[in-house]
């Protein structure tokens, strides 16, 4: 699959989160790191269902603590959708328990990312999965803000 994103001319990446000031946190960091992406956002497990069948993306940066439905409810959704199921889904979370953690082994989640975390650690999450490296803007401009 790695090797598909490489070649695509945009990486799509879902962004999932009741929190605005997250997601708005995540699209500015996106931007700063790549000019290879293109982002939508949902800020419910429904509509987050919803969009990603509409627009089937490659990578999901998914929260586990929403109403209504939670992320463990949406990578169900995703990975029995055969049109989805080969999205790479990371989740975002400040809610690390072993029963969280239990509950996403079946789904193969690329990684876990425990709020607050900042741009660094989402560039180090995102770049083995995003293509050409040369898409990358510098690396140096990455400050520490944190997102949580």
């Amino acid at each position: 699959m790695e090797k598909e994103l490489c070649k695509k001319k945009a990486v799509k990446i879902l962004i999932v989160d009741d929190n605005e000031s997250v997601v708005t946190f995540l699209e500015s960091a996106l931007e700063v790191l790549s000019l290879n992406i293109i982002t939508d956002t949902a800020e419910d497990g429904y509509t987050a269902c919803v969009k990603a069948v509409n627009q089937v993306p490659d990578i999901i940066l998914l929260d586990i603590q929403m109403p209504d439905m939670n992320g463990i409810e949406v990578c169900r959704g995703i990975r029995g959708n055969p049109d989805t199921k080969h999205a790479k889904i990371i989740i975002m979370t400040g809610y690390a328990t072993d029963a969280h953690l239990a509950g996403l082994k079946e789904f193969k989640i690329e990684k876990i990312l425990l709020k607050p975390f900042g741009m660094k650690a989402l560039a180090e999450t995102l770049r083995p999965l995003l293509c050409p490296v040369e898409a990358w803007k510098d690396p140096h401009a990455l400050s520490n803000p944190r997102v949580g």
